[in-house]
């Protein structure tokens, strides 16, 4: 970004008229990472934004309270994937069931395995997709 970059927040919050994933993008390749994720949240795109918080941020505890706030699918579902890559399982099983997401289950069960956890409490008395034996 060629603007000055203590401005370019401001910039943000004032401007409406512009393609946000393009400028987002360009401000995570200026290392604007704050900046993208404010763009991103603006403009309700949700998934981009936790990715970014998950991605350049590096905080999954404020991905997940972004998650919470949006309460969206695939926002959930980024999330999950982040926290069971980092053998955060409970945390990830949890944030599978509000994704409403059964397709990762195999790689919850691998997880399981590989960090010796060998059963997981029934999170969703509706569903047991994702009890390990």
């Amino acid at each position: 970004m060629r603007a000055d970059r203590s401005r370019v927040m401001e910039y943000i919050q004032k401007l409406d008229n512009y393609d946000a994933p393009d400028i987002a993008n360009i401000a995570i390749s200026s290392e604007l990472y704050e900046e993208a994720f404010a763009i991103f949240k603006k403009f309700d795109v949700n998934n981009s934004a936790i990715n970014v918080l998950i991605d350049n941020v590096s905080n999954l505890d404020r991905a997940y309270e972004f998650a919470e706030k949006c309460n969206q699918s695939d926002v959930w579902a980024s999330l999950a994937k982040a926290q069971l890559k980092q053998d955060m399982v409970k945390e990830a099983v949890d944030s599978f069931i509000k994704a409403d997401d059964p397709g990762a289950y195999m790689e919850v069960v691998s997880k399981c395995s590989q960090t010796g956890i060998f059963s997981l409490a029934k999170e969703d008395a509706n569903s047991n997709r994702y009890i390990v034996p």
